[in-house]
């Protein structure tokens, strides 16, 4: 469940964001995410942003990535313009191709040792 939000401002601009009945618009995300009280936001509204923008529009979402770290923690579900995957598996495809990466890169240890 979402929490009620305080400020009426962004209350009224994330009922805009989350509305089906409109595309989302870069004035719209604007009013979300300029408000003073959008970093407050709790992980749930945030989840809830992320499944909007992901079906926004090219230009939204390239505005939202442009003013917004996607990659922090929060955007995990959001699908960034271009990817066909999420935050989430994205940030583990990295993580696992560096590690599988550190492991090719590694010496191995056989071979004889030098005196």
């Amino acid at each position: 469940m979402i929490t009620r939000i305080q400020n009426e401002e962004l209350a009224e601009s994330m009922g805009e964001l989350l509305s089906d009945e409109d595309e989302i618009t870069v004035e719209v995300l604007h009013n979300v995410i300029d408000n003073e009280d959008f970093d407050s936001l709790d992980e749930e509204t945030l989840e809830a942003v992320s499944a909007a923008l992901s079906e926004a529009p090219d230009e939204v979402k390239e505005e939202f990535e442009s003013e917004v770290n996607v990659f922090e923690g929060s955007f995990d579900t959001y699908v960034p313009t271009g990817s066909k995957i999420d935050v989430g598996t994205r940030r583990t495809v990295v993580a696992v191709t560096a590690s599988i990466s550190a492991v090719a890169a590694a010496p191995t240890g056989g071979g004889r040792r030098r005196r």
